[in-house]
Protein backbone atom coordinates (compact mmCIF):
# COMPACT_ATOMS: atom_id res chain seq x y z
CA UNK A 1 0.00 0.00 0.00
CA UNK A 2 1.34 3.36 -0.83
CA UNK A 3 0.90 6.89 1.09
CA UNK A 4 -0.53 9.51 -0.74
CA UNK A 5 -0.56 13.30 -0.14
CA UNK A 6 -3.84 13.10 1.51
CA UNK A 7 -3.34 10.52 4.33
CA UNK A 8 -2.70 11.73 7.59
CA UNK A 9 0.06 9.13 8.39
CA UNK A 10 3.37 11.64 7.02
CA UNK A 11 1.76 14.83 8.74
CA UNK A 12 1.78 13.40 11.85
CA UNK A 13 5.64 11.56 11.55
CA UNK A 14 6.85 15.01 10.24
CA UNK A 15 4.97 16.96 13.25
CA UNK A 16 6.42 13.93 15.67
CA UNK A 17 10.18 15.00 13.96
CA UNK A 18 9.58 18.54 14.31
CA UNK A 19 8.89 18.07 18.38
CA UNK A 20 11.77 15.95 18.36
CA UNK A 21 14.41 18.51 16.71
CA UNK A 22 12.70 21.12 19.22
CA UNK A 23 13.53 19.38 22.34
CA UNK A 24 17.24 18.13 21.06
CA UNK A 25 17.90 21.91 20.06
CA UNK A 26 16.25 23.04 23.77
CA UNK A 27 18.49 20.36 25.70
CA UNK A 28 21.42 21.99 24.04
CA UNK A 29 21.01 25.04 25.06
CA UNK A 30 20.43 24.25 28.42
CA UNK A 31 23.39 22.40 28.90
CA UNK A 32 26.17 25.36 28.86
CA UNK A 33 24.60 27.20 31.00
CA UNK A 34 23.52 24.73 33.87
CA UNK A 35 27.29 24.17 33.55
CA UNK A 36 27.69 27.87 33.70
CA UNK A 37 25.69 27.66 37.21
CA UNK A 38 27.06 24.90 38.46
CA UNK A 39 30.64 26.21 38.88
CA UNK A 40 29.59 29.32 40.22
CA UNK A 41 27.19 27.90 42.55
CA UNK A 42 29.59 25.50 43.97
CA UNK A 43 32.71 28.26 43.82
CA UNK A 44 29.89 30.13 45.94
CA UNK A 45 29.44 27.90 48.57
CA UNK A 46 33.32 27.01 48.57
CA UNK A 47 33.55 30.31 49.75
CA UNK A 48 30.83 30.47 52.21
CA UNK A 49 32.93 27.24 53.65
CA UNK A 50 36.23 29.42 53.69
CA UNK A 51 35.02 32.45 55.54
CA UNK A 52 34.06 29.52 58.41
CA UNK A 53 37.11 27.70 58.34
CA UNK A 54 35.75 24.37 57.16
CA UNK A 55 38.38 23.20 55.06
CA UNK A 56 36.98 19.39 54.17
CA UNK A 57 33.62 21.83 52.60
CA UNK A 58 35.95 24.03 50.68
CA UNK A 59 37.88 21.32 49.07
CA UNK A 60 34.89 19.71 48.01
CA UNK A 61 33.03 22.47 46.49
CA UNK A 62 36.66 24.02 44.89
CA UNK A 63 37.18 20.60 43.48
CA UNK A 64 33.86 20.30 42.55
CA UNK A 65 33.88 24.09 40.85
CA UNK A 66 36.96 22.74 38.92
CA UNK A 67 35.38 20.02 37.42
CA UNK A 68 33.08 22.58 35.43
CA UNK A 69 35.55 25.24 34.84
CA UNK A 70 39.04 24.27 34.68
CA UNK A 71 40.65 27.50 33.97
CA UNK A 72 41.04 29.77 36.44
CA UNK A 73 40.07 33.32 35.22
CA UNK A 74 39.99 35.60 37.91
CA UNK A 75 36.57 36.97 37.39
CA UNK A 76 34.48 38.43 39.83
CA UNK A 77 32.11 35.60 41.18
CA UNK A 78 28.82 36.85 43.24
CA UNK A 79 28.82 34.75 46.28
CA UNK A 80 25.99 36.38 48.02
CA UNK A 81 24.07 39.87 48.51
CA UNK A 82 26.74 42.57 47.47
CA UNK A 83 29.75 40.33 48.28
CA UNK A 84 32.04 38.97 45.09
CA UNK A 85 35.23 37.29 45.24
CA UNK A 86 37.38 36.16 41.60
CA UNK A 87 37.83 32.87 40.54
CA UNK A 88 40.77 31.35 41.80
CA UNK A 89 39.93 27.80 42.67
CA UNK A 90 43.39 26.40 42.74
CA UNK A 91 44.61 28.77 45.28
CA UNK A 92 41.93 28.60 47.94
CA UNK A 93 41.76 24.61 47.25
CA UNK A 94 45.63 25.03 48.07
CA UNK A 95 44.73 26.91 51.40
CA UNK A 96 42.03 23.93 52.43
CA UNK A 97 44.84 21.23 51.50
CA UNK A 98 47.72 23.30 53.46
CA UNK A 99 45.17 23.63 56.81
CA UNK A 100 44.43 19.92 56.48
CA UNK A 101 48.56 18.72 57.01
CA UNK A 102 48.12 17.37 53.38
CA UNK A 103 51.49 19.68 51.99
CA UNK A 104 52.17 17.48 48.94
CA UNK A 105 48.96 18.28 47.53
CA UNK A 106 49.08 21.91 48.69
CA UNK A 107 52.24 22.65 46.98
CA UNK A 108 51.07 21.17 43.54
CA UNK A 109 47.90 23.10 43.67
CA UNK A 110 49.90 26.57 44.78
CA UNK A 111 52.23 25.73 41.84
CA UNK A 112 48.91 25.29 39.57
CA UNK A 113 47.54 28.89 41.12
CA UNK A 114 50.72 30.93 40.68
CA UNK A 115 51.06 29.38 36.93
CA UNK A 116 47.30 30.97 36.38
CA UNK A 117 48.80 34.36 37.39
CA UNK A 118 45.59 36.06 38.91
CA UNK A 119 46.40 36.09 42.79
CA UNK A 120 46.62 39.54 44.33
CA UNK A 121 49.34 40.76 46.59
CA UNK A 122 48.26 39.85 49.63
CA UNK A 123 46.90 36.33 48.53
CA UNK A 124 50.33 35.71 47.07
CA UNK A 125 52.11 36.57 50.43
CA UNK A 126 49.71 34.19 52.04
CA UNK A 127 50.55 31.68 49.34
CA UNK A 128 54.36 32.15 49.69
CA UNK A 129 54.11 31.65 53.65
CA UNK A 130 52.01 28.68 53.47
CA UNK A 131 54.45 27.04 50.47
CA UNK A 132 57.58 27.98 52.64
CA UNK A 133 56.23 26.20 55.57
CA UNK A 134 54.95 23.20 53.56
CA UNK A 135 58.82 23.06 51.89
CA UNK A 136 60.21 23.15 55.57
CA UNK A 137 58.19 20.27 57.18
CA UNK A 138 58.65 18.37 53.87
CA UNK A 139 62.36 19.08 53.45
CA UNK A 140 62.40 20.42 50.29
CA UNK A 141 64.67 23.41 49.00
CA UNK A 142 63.25 26.71 48.62
CA UNK A 143 61.66 27.32 45.04
CA UNK A 144 64.18 29.75 44.26
CA UNK A 145 67.36 27.83 45.14
CA UNK A 146 69.63 27.40 41.50
CA UNK A 147 71.50 24.69 40.84
CA UNK A 148 75.52 25.32 41.18
CA UNK A 149 77.15 26.80 37.95
CA UNK A 150 79.13 24.09 36.17
CA UNK A 151 82.94 24.00 36.50
CA UNK A 152 84.87 26.10 33.98
CA UNK A 153 86.33 24.10 30.39
CA UNK A 154 90.05 24.27 29.40
CA UNK A 155 90.20 26.08 26.26
CA UNK A 156 90.88 23.46 23.49
CA UNK A 157 94.33 23.08 22.45
CA UNK A 158 95.13 23.92 18.98
CA UNK A 159 97.59 21.19 17.78
CA UNK A 160 97.66 22.22 14.41
CA UNK A 161 101.74 22.57 13.43
CA UNK A 162 102.47 26.10 12.83
CA UNK A 163 104.43 27.48 9.37
CA UNK A 164 106.76 29.65 11.53
CA UNK A 165 110.24 27.94 12.09
CA UNK A 166 111.58 26.79 15.06
CA UNK A 167 113.11 29.89 17.61
CA UNK A 168 116.77 29.47 17.42
CA UNK A 169 118.52 28.19 20.73
CA UNK A 170 121.69 30.33 20.14
CA UNK A 171 121.96 34.02 21.69
CA UNK A 172 121.94 36.81 19.79
CA UNK A 173 125.56 38.53 19.65
CA UNK A 174 126.19 41.37 21.80
CA UNK A 175 125.60 44.72 20.68
CA UNK A 176 128.90 46.67 20.22
CA UNK A 177 127.33 49.73 21.16
CA UNK A 178 127.81 50.78 25.23
CA UNK A 179 125.57 50.43 27.39
CA UNK A 180 123.36 52.53 28.66
CA UNK A 181 122.59 53.21 32.00
CA UNK A 182 119.26 54.01 33.61
CA UNK A 183 118.92 57.65 34.76
CA UNK A 184 118.90 57.94 38.47
CA UNK A 185 116.14 58.96 40.89
CA UNK A 186 116.16 62.87 42.12
CA UNK A 187 117.15 62.45 45.87
CA UNK A 188 113.71 62.62 48.36
CA UNK A 189 114.07 65.23 50.91
CA UNK A 190 114.82 64.34 54.09
CA UNK A 191 111.59 63.22 56.42
CA UNK A 192 111.01 64.15 59.57
CA UNK A 193 109.86 61.48 62.07
CA UNK A 194 105.95 62.35 62.62
CA UNK A 195 104.74 61.21 66.32
CA UNK A 196 101.98 58.01 66.05
CA UNK A 197 98.54 59.18 65.91
CA UNK A 198 96.77 59.15 68.96
CA UNK A 199 94.69 56.18 68.96
CA UNK A 200 90.98 56.72 68.05
CA UNK A 201 88.35 57.61 69.91
CA UNK A 202 85.86 54.63 70.63
CA UNK A 203 82.44 55.75 71.92
CA UNK A 204 80.54 53.74 73.77
CA UNK A 205 78.30 51.20 71.88
CA UNK A 206 74.80 51.50 72.93
CA UNK A 207 73.12 48.87 74.87
CA UNK A 208 72.65 45.94 73.13
CA UNK A 209 68.68 44.90 72.31
CA UNK A 210 68.06 42.04 74.11
CA UNK A 211 64.55 41.14 72.83
CA UNK A 212 64.36 37.92 70.96
CA UNK A 213 62.94 37.69 67.49
CA UNK A 214 59.63 35.77 68.98
CA UNK A 215 59.16 38.86 70.84
CA UNK A 216 59.30 41.59 68.14
CA UNK A 217 57.16 38.81 66.31
CA UNK A 218 54.99 38.82 69.34
CA UNK A 219 54.42 42.91 69.10
CA UNK A 220 54.21 43.22 65.78
CA UNK A 221 51.28 40.62 65.92
CA UNK A 222 49.77 42.70 68.65
CA UNK A 223 50.02 45.63 66.79
CA UNK A 224 48.16 44.73 64.03
CA UNK A 225 45.27 42.97 65.75
CA UNK A 226 44.58 46.10 67.84
CA UNK A 227 44.58 47.91 64.27
CA UNK A 228 42.43 45.57 62.64
CA UNK A 229 39.97 45.45 66.12
CA UNK A 230 40.12 49.38 66.24
CA UNK A 231 39.30 50.08 62.45
CA UNK A 232 36.97 47.44 61.48
CA UNK A 233 35.36 45.54 64.27
CA UNK A 234 34.68 47.73 66.98
CA UNK A 235 32.83 50.32 64.35
CA UNK A 236 31.39 47.41 62.77
CA UNK A 237 29.38 46.89 66.45
CA UNK A 238 27.59 50.42 66.43
CA UNK A 239 26.71 49.68 62.73
CA UNK A 240 24.69 46.80 63.28
CA UNK A 241 23.42 47.33 66.82
CA UNK A 242 22.12 50.07 64.72
CA UNK A 243 20.62 48.19 61.50
CA UNK A 244 19.52 45.38 64.28
CA UNK A 245 16.95 48.30 66.14
CA UNK A 246 15.84 49.19 63.04
CA UNK A 247 15.04 45.43 62.14
CA UNK A 248 13.02 45.35 65.09
CA UNK A 249 11.03 48.40 64.96
CA UNK A 250 9.91 47.46 61.56
CA UNK A 251 7.59 44.46 62.80
CA UNK A 252 8.64 42.52 59.43
CA UNK A 253 11.10 41.19 57.31
CA UNK A 254 12.14 43.58 54.61
CA UNK A 255 13.60 42.36 50.94
CA UNK A 256 16.94 43.35 52.39
CA UNK A 257 17.37 41.66 54.97
CA UNK A 258 18.57 38.62 53.39
CA UNK A 259 21.65 40.77 52.20
CA UNK A 260 22.30 42.53 55.31
CA UNK A 261 22.63 39.02 57.35
CA UNK A 262 24.94 37.96 54.80
CA UNK A 263 27.14 40.78 55.58
CA UNK A 264 27.11 40.59 59.28
CA UNK A 265 27.85 36.72 59.10
CA UNK A 266 30.77 37.31 56.96
CA UNK A 267 31.70 40.24 59.68
CA UNK A 268 31.25 37.36 63.12
CA UNK A 269 33.77 35.18 60.77
CA UNK A 270 36.19 37.33 59.85
CA UNK A 271 36.33 38.70 63.94
CA UNK A 272 36.37 35.07 64.70
CA UNK A 273 39.07 34.21 61.70
CA UNK A 274 41.30 37.06 63.18
CA UNK A 275 41.18 36.04 66.61
CA UNK A 276 42.03 32.64 65.96
CA UNK A 277 45.04 33.54 63.88
CA UNK A 278 46.60 35.53 66.20
CA UNK A 279 46.28 32.72 68.66
CA UNK A 280 48.15 30.85 66.41
CA UNK A 281 50.95 33.84 65.39
CA UNK A 282 49.60 34.39 61.92
CA UNK A 283 50.08 37.87 61.29
CA UNK A 284 49.02 37.52 57.18
CA UNK A 285 45.48 35.77 58.23
CA UNK A 286 45.10 38.44 60.55
CA UNK A 287 45.58 41.08 58.06
CA UNK A 288 43.30 38.69 55.44
CA UNK A 289 40.74 38.23 58.72
CA UNK A 290 40.78 42.44 58.32
CA UNK A 291 40.44 42.83 54.72
CA UNK A 292 37.04 40.72 54.79
CA UNK A 293 35.55 42.21 57.59
CA UNK A 294 36.15 45.65 56.27
CA UNK A 295 34.17 44.48 52.93
CA UNK A 296 31.61 43.42 55.02
CA UNK A 297 31.72 46.63 57.22
CA UNK A 298 31.45 48.75 53.78
CA UNK A 299 28.80 46.66 52.53
CA UNK A 300 26.81 47.17 55.90
CA UNK A 301 27.26 51.48 56.00
CA UNK A 302 26.04 51.64 52.42
CA UNK A 303 22.87 49.93 53.35
CA UNK A 304 22.24 51.27 56.24
CA UNK A 305 22.92 54.83 55.15
CA UNK A 306 20.54 54.46 51.53
CA UNK A 307 17.95 53.72 54.65
CA UNK A 308 18.75 56.87 56.53
CA UNK A 309 20.41 54.61 59.59
CA UNK A 310 23.17 55.88 61.59
CA UNK A 311 25.06 54.94 64.47
CA UNK A 312 23.99 56.46 67.96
Amino acid sequence: MRWTTSSPAPRRASRRLRKILVALALALAAGPSAAFADWRSAFAEGIKAYDLGEWGEVESYMKKAIDEKPTATGEKVRVYGMKFERYLPYYYLGVALYHQKRCQEALAEFARSRAAGQVGSLGKSNMMRQEEECRRKLGLPPPSATPPPPPPTAAPVNRRRSSRPPPSSTPPPPSSASPTTPPRPPARPPTTQRPPAPPAFDPPSPAKDTQTTEEVKDEVLKEKLETVQERVFRPAEAWVNAVDDYLRGLGREPTWAEHYRGHRSTLNSARALATAAASEGDVHAVEEAGRRGQEALKAIQDLARKLGIRPP
